[in-house]
This record gives structure tokens, sequence and C-alpha cells, in this order.
């Protein structure tokens, strides 16, 4: 058979794109679901291609990539890697892409990495970022022929304005994505590379035009990917396929080297702009963009950069509802999703109205006129050039424009018609009051396939140029609640087509999505916060994130920020409480007595823990205090990302947002809280990222922090005053640094020990008792208490450690004065995370088991009665979870990290009974007393507990919180020595290195290092008897 010639120039862009695929990260066919499997979007996570640590990366948004690169904890090559592989995947199942760059992505990646490794710079705002374009956005040396055949020989030679200004700002393009001929359907097929499909049902489509970003990040192929939009090409997919697409207004941003058939139609512009997996995504996106200011070459944009604006009250806005847009009724979905919505507005005190359209049918038929005002020759010229057979869609959407090309002067009357109804829609729009329009992104859900033809609810903003965005509702088609309206009589052929497509059951699972948009231009008040004297000079905002601000920053300029005597900003002028000389401050470092008093309570930052870092930068005082970049970068790696590490997320609202103001300020007047806290941060980066500068820097503040300390208890001796907060949280931060560094760990008992005796010293003090409704003390007095029972469990089988049983004691009765919270005060603890009842019973066994007395049956008797309640409790939150009545003093372990303890726990004092038979008897006689055997029933050879154990570290829901949790290494070191097959080792060696390098918590490379030893001892046995469970048998 003889094939026709574009079927022939068609083979040449499927070979490059079958050819750019990495076979390695294919799925053989019979590992793929079946045809029948319509809902495939969570696919990826059982396939087996992915790791749990790759699944995780790109389950996260831009943002939190990019945050996690900055810190150290992530890199380039690892997130795009990633990325690549869940494309991969995606291909086969979804048919998204029409090239991969798997190669050069990868080398840019490195190059990335690298530049990190050396600078400890991101290299822009998108460091690392994969992001995926749409195949008609021009890409240096690669085919650009925007799904028509006879353009397949188009090479464009340069990349496109905004691919360029993508990569500077550190981003990686790593596949190009699909979209419809003629880039005029919400459908996205073609003859090139086929038809491109729903993540969430295969029946579906993904939208269009830009179908294929659609599909990507529905299916998190790509972290942000960029579409165009002339009608609703980046909105629609986005609404289909669950994600965020944003519609900028015309010319902002730029949209040079993007190949488009009827180029230079200017009376509907297209424009380029982002889809993404979250709104913060798509700030992220576009301030890159526009800080890089593209009107410099691209002279046409609006020179406009991005606002950041202050969150508006609720009370403040009115958003306007259009629940049917007059011309085709929405299907019974999208208004129970408009109902959802505004039940939530209502509640969160936004004023609600509805929005009766203003003549969306008069926009239409501008509209329509505008897009071909050749009646489409061009498109059809290239059509039949091409020899392509004419897709009925595209016959369609050629069949709204008018039958004759239109002349100019029609065209001029039609631009004139288009100024006066969006004159009109704007003033209709202030004159009811509306801020913003809710309305919806579509008739229905996502289209079948082929079937989407109904573009106005979306393409009503292109002719208005207002900006929209489509976002998912959280809501999903239900046919049990979104039955057909039987009683609806439709107004017009268009109605009854759009009427009659609706069938819930055709529509299974598809996500219902919604879309915002607001009056044109819409006059905020955005007084723009210049920071730096360059952006000043400028008229540019400065958000002052940095030492160097972001504008200076991506652009490469010299960042130079207003001196003390530069204060007709008024927000530079110091206030009178800060005006402190170096040398007064100087003076008062530790020598202030008493400065936990009420006089330094004054606030010095904002609450807000997102702004602190602003405020620190800005405040005179800091001058004096901060004395480089890197101290300033330190000190904003704290804020953003160590303090979350080595605080639990599970306390009371702001508490833990309160401390952090508490620590701030003491930075800000004391040098040794200061170097404490850059010497614990500075460790940690260098554990994440293990360069060198930081391990020296770090040990450099240690030192400096050592040395004031000195100085400060020779004071204390001397004067015997209660220690102050600002010596106690230096000691805190000591032995944190020593825990949490690299090798560092012999140091940590000295200062724990000392810590201990502070608090003790500051329990005895009337005058300044600790009060533990405050965050600052209750977190101190939790972190000695937690570190002292750390370091008395992290070497159980020889303990070198004893907790002062005085100060435990004081303490327990301190914090037991806590009011109930959710039932219990360990609910909600920002440090311990667990009852001090089952620290204390850890304590115990640990203790019993060092001692010579462990094989005493009546010591271990008591014992295992008192953990019998702990042991129930397991089992019990595995058979339901609590209600919010539950009276259990435990609902915290819910926790799979809680379970562990206690797994853990038991395991340790059954090794101790199984050195003394006799009294198992006993024992099983107590248990029976509570329905149960000693060990529940299993046919393995394995404990009860490391099975359990082992069946919680091996569940991907619960692996991706309680691995950037602290509490979670010492139960894996008891696994570590109970696990005796290589499948078990490997389980708890991945999961200490994703501890690991999440984390950069020393301890655990510690541990690590401790069970290599014992596999690697036990490796050469090929029977293990029970004695040999004995850990004693294990250690030298």
């Amino acid at each position: 058979m003889v094939r026709a010639g574009w079927e022939i120039k068609a083979e040449k862009c499927q070979t490059i794109m079958q050819n750019s695929l990495n076979p390695a990260w294919l799925l053989p066919p019979e590992e793929l679901p079946p045809a029948d499997q319509l809902d495939v979007s969570s696919f990826a996570d059982t396939c087996k291609l992915l790791t749990p640590r790759e699944l995780e990366i790109t389950k996260c948004d831009a943002t939190g990539l990019v945050r996690q690169m900055a810190a150290g904890s992530l890199t380039a090559v690892e997130t795009v890697t990633a990325f690549l592989k869940r494309a991969h995947v995606g291909q086969q199942l979804l048919n998204f892409a029409t090239e991969f760059m798997v190669e050069e992505a990868l080398a840019r990646a490195a190059e990335l990495d690298a530049h990190f490794q050396t600078t400890g710079q991101l290299v822009g705002p998108l460091h690392g970022v994969p992001i995926s374009v749409k195949e008609h956005v021009g890409l240096k040396g690669r085919i650009c022929h925007s799904c028509y055949v006879a353009w397949i020989d188009n090479i464009p030679e340069e990349d496109a304005l905004l691919v360029r200004l993508l990569k500077a700002a550190g981003a990686v393009i790593h596949v190009r994505t699909n979209q419809p001929q003629s880039l005029m359907h919400i459908d996205c097929s073609n003859v090139i590379y086929g038809t491109t499909v729903n993540p969430y049902n295969r029946k579906l489509t993904s939208g269009g035009s830009s179908g294929g970003e659609g599909a990507s990040l529905g299916f998190r192929c790509a972290a942000i990917g960029i579409g165009t939009d002339i009608g609703g090409s980046v909105r629609v997919p986005a609404a289909f396929c669950g994600a965020y697409g944003l519609r900028t207004t015309a010319l902002r941003n730029p949209y040079k080297g993007v190949y488009l058939a009827g180029d230079g139609q200017e009376s509907i512009r297209c424009v380029i702009s982002p889809l993404a997996n979250s709104t913060a995504d798509l700030n992220l996106v576009e301030k890159a963009i526009l800080d890089q200011e593209p009107w410099e070459e691209e002279t046409s944009l609006v020179p406009l950069p991005w606002k950041s604006i202050s969150p508006i009250k609720p009370e403040q806005v009115t958003v306007g509802i259009i629940w049917d847009d007059g011309v085709v009724h929405p299907h019974p979905p999208v208004t129970r999703a408009l109902k959802h919505a505004v039940s939530k507005l209502q509640a969160a005190g936004v004023k609600v109205i509805d929005f009766e359209p203003y003549e969306h049918q008069r926009g239409w038929d501008i509209l329509s006129a505008l897009y071909f005002p050749d009646a489409a020759g061009f498109q059809k010229d290239l059509l039949a050039k091409g020899g392509e057979p004419v897709a009925p869609l595209t016959e369609w959407a050629f069949s709204v424009a008018r039958p004759e090309p239109i002349t100019v002067v029609e065209n001029w009357d039609l631009n004139v018609q288009r100024e006066a109804y969006r004159a009109d829609y704007h003033r209709v729009m202030k004159e009811r009051g509306v801020d913003f329009i809710l309305c919806p992104a579509y008739v229905g859900v996502a289209a079948e396939l082929a079937a989407g033809q109904y573009w106005l609810y979306t393409a009503i903003w292109n002719i208005l140029d207002q900006p929209a965005v489509t976002f998912p509702s959280g809501l999903k088609l239900d046919p049990e609640l979104d039955k057909i309206e039987t009683n609806y009589k439709p107004r017009s052929e268009q109605d009854e087509r759009e009427y009659k497509k609706y069938a819930p059951e055709k529509y299974l699972n598809a996500p219902i999505a919604l879309q915002v948009t607001q009056v044109f231009m819409l006059k905020t008040k955005l007084r723009t916060k210049t920071g730096c004297w360059t952006c000043k000079k400028r008229r540019l905002k400065c958000n002052e994130e940095r030492p160097c601000c972001h504008n200076c920053y991506s652009s490469h300029r010299q960042c130079e920020w207003p001196s003390e005597s530069d204060l007709y900003d008024r927000r530079h002028r110091p206030r009178p409480d800060q005006a402190i000389s170096s040398t007064s401050h100087r003076q008062a470092n530790h020598c202030r007595k008493n400065d936990h008093s009420e006089s330094e309570s004054e606030e010095i930052t904002s609450p807000s823990p997102s702004r602190q870092h602003m405020s620190i930068r800005s405040n005179p005082t800091v001058q004096t205090t901060i004395r480089s970049d890197l101290e300033f970068a330190l000190l904003r790696y704290y804020h953003d990302s160590f303090l979350s590490v080595i605080l639990l997320p599970n306390s009371l609202s702001g508490y833990n947002a309160e401390y952090q103001c508490h620590v701030t300020k003491l930075m800000l007047h004391c040098d040794s809280v200061k170097n404490a806290v850059l010497a614990c941060c500075a460790s940690n980066k260098y554990m994440l990222t293990r360069d060198d500068r930081f391990q020296k820097t770090s040990f450099t503040y240690y030192l400096q922090a050592l040395e004031e300390v000195s100085h400060a208890l020779i004071g204390l001796d001397s004067t015997r005053d209660s220690p102050g907060d600002a010596l106690l949280t230096t000691v805190i931060y000591m032995y944190i640094y020593a825990l949490w560094g690299p090798d560092t760990a012999n140091h940590a008992s000295k200062h724990v020990a000392g810590a201990m005796q502070l608090l003790k010293l500051r329990y005895a003090n009337s005058s300044s008792p600790l009060c533990m409704d405050r965050p600052f003390d209750r977190i101190t007095a939790e972190s000695v208490l937690y570190q002292a029972f750390l370091l008395s469990f992290r070497h159980p089988f020889a303990i070198n450690f004893q907790i002062d049983h005085h100060f435990l004691a004081q303490t327990e009765n301190i914090l037991e004065s806590l009011p109930s919270l959710d039932d219990s005060a360990a609910a909600s603890s920002p440090v311990l995370g667990a009852p001090l009842p089952l620290y204390r019973l850890i304590l115990r066994v640990i203790q019993l088991y060092n001692s010579p007395h462990r094989t005493d049956p009546e010591i271990v008797l008591e014992l295992k009665k008192e953990l019998i309640f702990w042991e129930a409790t397991v089992f019990e939150l595995d058979e339901s979870e609590p209600s919010s009545h539950d009276t259990s003093p435990l609902p915290s372990l819910i926790a799979p990290v809680m379970k562990l303890y206690i797994l853990a726990v038991s395991l340790l004092l059954d090794w101790i009974i199984a050195e003394i038979p006799e009294s198992k008897q006993s024992i099983n006689d107590l248990l029976s007393l509570f329905g149960r055997g000693i060990v529940p029933t299993s046919t393995s050879p394995q404990p009860w507990q490391l099975l359990h154990a082992l069946f919680i570290l091996r569940l991907p829901s619960t692996h991706e919180n309680w691995t950037r949790c602290y509490l979670g290494s010492w139960p894996l070191l008891i696994f570590g020595y109970a696990v005796d097959t290589d499948e078990d080792i490997r389980v708890i060696k991945e999961i200490l290195r994703c501890m690991r390098h999440r984390m950069g918590y020393g301890e655990i490379e510690r541990i690590l290092r401790e069970l290599e030893c014992v596999w690697c001892e036990r490796r050469g046995k090929n029977h293990l008897g029970v004695e040999e469970l004995q850990p004693s048998h294990w250690l030298a």
C-alpha cells in the first residue's frame, strides 16, 4: 500500500519522539494498566518504576522543590530524573509528549548542581524546576511545526524569548507537549502524534489546545507547564486535568518565538502563560519571568513588574457568581461545585452576589469574527499544502468564522465593537460593585474525545482581555449527586447540543473545575516596597527576601541597600528602642540580668514566620549583629527550613511562630544565641550538601558560642542569678549542633547535662518562673527533656548517659500543669510528640537491659504489665481511628512513628524475657487476662513487633510524614538490630537514608554506621537461632 506524503513526513516526527525516550524508563506492556482502566492518575504510585523518594519529589510543587534545593536537601539531577521517569510513564498512558530531552535536561541539571555546590547559591528562582513546553513554542535546533505537516521542516535558530528567560531563572526544559490540529480545539489530537487523553478518565479529552500540557500537569510529568491561550487553551486543559491554568492579560509575557498560523492577527491576541499544580507556582513562574524585564527585548510588552500585594481582608471583597452565561446552561456537577465554592466564600466572610452575565452572545459574535478575519484561509492553505486530512473539529472551528474574509474596514469596525463591549462590561462590573467573578471553566467536566465545542465560558475573558485562572474545586463528578436535570428546557440548538451530551456515567472520576477573573487592571493599593537603592532607582518593587533582593539577583545586578543615614524611607527609620550602638550592644551581651524580663518582650520582628528574615534585614539593629551576607543567608535558612525540622508541626496554631519570634529577638541582642544558631544551620547545610565550607563555618560559630557561654557561666556563678533565656537558648542550640552534626555527638552529653542544671536553677528561682503556656518556655523544657531521654536511649545495649531524676521529676510536674489539649498534652507537643509515661517506660526498660538485675522475673513482670496497655493501644488504633470523643490519653499515637516507639520497646523487653524462660509462663498468664497470648497469631519466625513495624515502614502514605520527623530515629535502631533478611535490611537502610537526606540529622548517620557493622558481622552466619537475636551477641 502506498503511503500518503503527509504520512511519510509525519513519520519523521514520530521517529524523533520515539528515539527521544529512555528505554530503561519504559514499562513493558504487561505491566501497563488494561485499556478499560480509565483512571490512571495514580498509576505512577504503584508501577514500581519510581522510588518512594522520586514519587515524593514529583508530588511536590515547584515552590517546594526550589525551597528544598535551596536548603541543599534536594538536587536538580534528582528532581529532573524523577519527573522524566514519571513523564515516560505518562507518555505510555496518555500520549501527551512530542519530544523528550533527556540528555540535555540531565546535563543542565548537573550544571545547576555544580553551581550550587560551588557557590552555595541557586542560579535563579526556578533553579532545577522541570518545565514542559507546548510544541509550538520554539526551541533552538528542534522542529517546531505547530501540528501542521506543512511546517515539519521548520527549525528555529534560537529559543523563544520566554524559554530563554525560564532557563536564565534556572528552569530545566525536559519535554515538549502535544496540541491539536490548527491549535483551535479544546481537544488534543492531530495526524502527526495522535490523541492525548485525560489521566482521570482516558475516554475523555485532556483539553486544548495546550492539551499535552494539561495531561502533563494532571499526571505530574512536570512541575510547571507552558501553554498558549487565545480562547481558553491554557485554562481548559488545566480545568479538565485537575491543575491550575492562568491566562494573563495580553502583552504581559513575551510571545517572541512562538509559531502560530495567522501570526499577526492582533484583534484577539494569543497569550503565553503557565499551568501549575498550585497558585504559588503560578506566582513563582510569572515573577521569575517578569523580574527579568522582557520588555527590554520585546518592546511591545507592557513594562509592568509582577506585583505582590498584601492579603485583602475577606470582608473587603465582593465576588459575583455567574451561574449560567445565558447561552449554554452548565452541567449539574459544575453547578454543584459553584454552590460548594459559594458556601466556602461566605463562611470566610466574603460578600457573594449573583452576577447576571452581560451580553455574552454579543461578545461571542465579535470574537468569532475576529478569530479568522481571512475566513481561516491561511490555516486552510497550510492544511492543503501538507496534504493532511482535516479533522471534524477543525472544520467545526473554522465554521465559526464568517464564510468570506472580512475587509480592512470591517476589521476596524469589529475592533471598535470589541472596545465598546469591553468598556460596557467593565462599567457593569463597577456598577454592580464586584471585584472578582467566579464562573464555570467549561460547560461541564472534561469533554469526551473530539466532542469539545463550547468555548465561551473561557473565551469571553479573551475578548474582554481580563486575567483569569481556572482551578480545581476539589470535587469530582459523582453520578449520585450529579444527576441529569430532566426538567431543563434548552434555549437554543447550541444549548440543546451540550445538554444532550451529559450522561454522568460517561464522566466518572473527572475533576470539576471553576474559573475566577477580576476587573481589568484592578486598582488595588499596590504601594511598592522599594527596599534596595538599585530597585528604587529603576522604580521596581523589591521584596527584600535576600541579601541581594530578588530583582537584582535574577538580573545579575549589584544590590545596594540604604544605610542608616538614608532614612527618608520610613520603613528604614529605627524605633527609639532599637537605636542601640554597637558598643552598648556588645556590653549588654550576656551581661544583662534576667534577660527574660518583661522589658525585652516588645516586638522586634513581625510574628509572621514567612516575614521573619525581612524584618531582620531591614532592622538597623541588625547592622551591628549580622556581619555578612553568609550570616544573613544562614539566618534565613534557620527561619525557612531548619526550625521546621527541629520542631514538630503538630503543636498549637502559632506556637512555633511565637517561639521563632522570641529566638529571633534573642539573636538580635545576643551574639552567643546568634552564633549557636548559625553553627546549627551551617552544620545542617553541610550534612545536606557535603560542602566543606559549611562545616568549617559551623565549627567557627560553635567555638565562638562556646567561648561566650563560658564567660556567661562565670558571671552567673559570681552573681548567683537565675539563668536567662539567652543562656538557656545558647546551650540548647549547642547540643542540637552536637547531635545533628557529623561526628560531634560526643559533645552533646555535657551540653545536655548543663542545660538540665540551668533549668533546675530556673525552677528554683521563684522570681522568674517558667510558664508552660508560653511557647518559648514549653519548647525549652521539652527540648532539654527530649534530648536527655535521647542520650539515655541512643546506646540501648550499652547505656552511657544517666538522666538527672530530680530534673526529670521537676520537669514532669511542670508539664503536667498544662491544660488538656485534644485529650492529651502530647497531642500538641512541640518537641516530645508522645506522652511522658511512654518515654519513662522506654527508659526503665533500657536501664533494666543494662542492669545486673535484668533477669529478675518480678521486675520484668511489672514492666510487662505496664507495657500491655501500650501494646493494646497499637492494635486498637489498627482496628479503628479514635473518635472525637475518645477518652484515650494517647490519640497522638495515631502517628505511625509513635506506634514504632511502642513496638520497639516491646521488642526490647521481649529480648529480656527470652533470657529468663521461667518467667514466660507467668507473663502468658498475665496476658491471658487481657484476652491475648504473648504474641499475636503468626506463622513467621520473626517477632510480631518486627512484622508489625515493617508493615508500617512499607506504607507509602505514612512514609511521607514520619521520615521528616527526628522522632523516628530510635525505633529504627532497634528494628535494625532485629531484621535478618536482605529485603528487610534494605527497607531499614533505605528509610534511614531517606531521613538523613531529608533532614541532615547526624544521629541518623551514626545509627546507619552502627547497623552497617551489625549487618556486616551477621552476613557470614547461615542460621540465626533465638540466642543470636540477642543484641549482646552482636556487640563487641
